[in-house]
């Protein structure tokens, strides 16, 4: 998955939706079952995350990041 054109925020509403979902999890310290796991550690505590956006099309990044933040303060 990456940002595309084919939306003004680089990412359909959907996969905005599912990626703000993935990161709520991650700072909360549970493991997305989508995403495989970088460390093998099971400790669930709070952590902070971050985000980088910098696939797919590169011009609708900066739209994609500022949209999953709005999202995300919401």
């Amino acid at each position: 998955m990456g940002t595309t054109e084919a939306h003004q925020t680089g990412l359909a509403p959907t996969e905005l939706d599912e990626w703000v979902n993935r990161l709520r999890k991650l700072a909360r310290g549970e493991h997305p079952s989508d995403l495989a796991p970088l460390l093998t550690d099971k400790e669930t505590r709070p952590r902070d995350v971050f985000a980088y956006v910098i696939w797919g099309h590169k011009v609708a990044n900066p739209a994609a990041a500022t949209a999953l933040l709005q999202r995300l303060d919401a």
